[in-house]
């Protein structure tokens, strides 16, 4: 994600102006029956509900920074891996001095699902402040602690252990998309009540099948 200090960064040089936009999809058709590295340019499937073209620019979700916009934009099918996309950028782009490629998922590691591919998956960790923050939240609002919800987890992932027993606490967490997600697909996603309504449902569900394994009691926090 964008840093403060690299935008202003970027700006202070280039101005509110990225010229390009590349947004990689995969191709309509799907994959063939052999694995090639190939790219093309291609209609949008999705890409051209994320940006509009509003006074000579487009506009776009570029992490919250509501003042950036670009000259151009375009969808690019593309079945490949890093050095695919190294090749779209030095043939396809070689005059343009910013790019910002959307949807980079698309592009496959070139070592998927070896051993250093888990490891770093695995290091991530929440910086501590966060941590910190979460864990005060938890206690104060939800009476819940990684050590009575049998949740804890070493600093580093070369001391985890395998083992079960992870009981979690009296609440449900709801990973709600918003921002982009609801430009795209606002005719889709319940409004703020709607959403407030089935979240309670789920409370409500998992409170009833909380009861019968746990004590015969609502959780403080349920109403």
């Amino acid at each position: 994600m964008f840093s403060s200090n690299l935008v202003h960064s970027f700006s202070s040089e280039h101005g509110h102006l990225i010229d390009q936009v590349v947004y990689l999809q995969p191709y309509k058709e799907g994959w063939t029956n052999e694995y090639v590295l190939k790219y093309d340019h291609r209609d949008c499937i999705e890409g051209s509900r994320f940006y509009r073209y509003e006074k000579d620019a487009w506009r776009g979700w570029f992490f919250s920074y509501d003042h950036v916009r670009a000259k151009k934009f375009e969808c690019l099918s593309v079945q490949g891996d890093s050095d695919t996309l190294k090749k779209i950028v030095l043939e396809e782009y070689p005059d343009k001095t910013s790019i910002f490629i959307d949807r980079a998922e698309a592009i496959l590691h070139q070592h998927y699902g070896d051993v250093h591919y888990w490891e770093a998956r695995r290091s991530m960790r929440y910086a501590k402040h966060l941590i910190e923050a979460g864990n005060l939240f938890r206690r104060v609002n939800l009476s819940s602690t990684d050590e009575a919800d049998r949740t804890e987890l070493p600093p580093s992932f070369r001391d985890e252990r395998q083992r079960r027993g992870a009981l979690g606490g009296d609440y449900v967490c709801a990973h709600w998309r918003r921002r982009d997600f609801i430009r795209a697909h606002g005719k889709e996603l319940p409004s703020i009540e709607g959403t407030a309504r089935k979240v309670r449902t789920a409370c409500f569900w998992q409170c009833l099948v909380g009861l019968r394994s746990r004590s015969h009691q609502w959780p403080r926090n349920f109403f």
